[in-house]
């Protein structure tokens, strides 16, 4: 939607004090108390902002450093839905805590949850991140068993001298 400079400038205010007071926000609850906070010092509402929001869709397994594309949403609480649905394929650690046969079963289960969210180009596009990330896999498959050899072998380690020592 067009709008003039100061229009423009006033907003971008308003998302740079809810960014500020906010951060990263872990909730939906605190995105929309420090939103609610910034227009308020604008002397805004928030449907005067006329925001849409969106989710940068990251796990380096499938999807390397790519994002996979997600449709911008209208509110907060389809936000919140969408990442109450996305959340369990996508938090922190699951990766390294989690086999690569795990992982590739856990792909399916995210297509499904992922295919009611994406119009079908989206889903397209990330099957097609997901195909271009296969080296990174592997490279990835390959770290995973170096841990799981160097964790089912301690006493390896313990018997080879360390650099520089004699």
């Amino acid at each position: 939607k067009a709008c003039d400079l100061p229009l423009a400038l006033e907003l971008l205010c308003i998302l740079m004090a809810a960014r500020l007071a906010g951060g990263y926000a872990a909730s939906t609850e605190q995105l929309r108390t420090a939103l609610q906070s910034a227009a308020q010092e604008q002397g805004r509402t928030m449907s005067e902002l006329g925001l849409r929001y969106s989710l940068l869709l990251r796990h380096d397994y499938w999807f390397g450093r790519q994002t996979a594309p997600v449709p911008s949403m209208q509110s907060l609480e389809a936000l919140d839905a969408v990442r109450q649905n996305l959340n369990p394929f996508l938090c922190k650690g699951l990766v390294s805590e989690q086999s690569p046969v795990d992982l590739e079963k856990n792909w399916t289960h995210f297509l499904r949850a992922y295919s009611q969210i994406c119009k079908d180009q989206q889903l397209s596009k990330a099957q097609r991140i997901y195909k271009d990330n296969e080296e990174g896999r592997r490279k990835q498959l390959r770290s995973w068993e170096q841990m799981q050899m160097a964790k089912e072998d301690p006493l390896k380690d313990a018997a080879m001298p360390s650099k520089g020592m004699p």
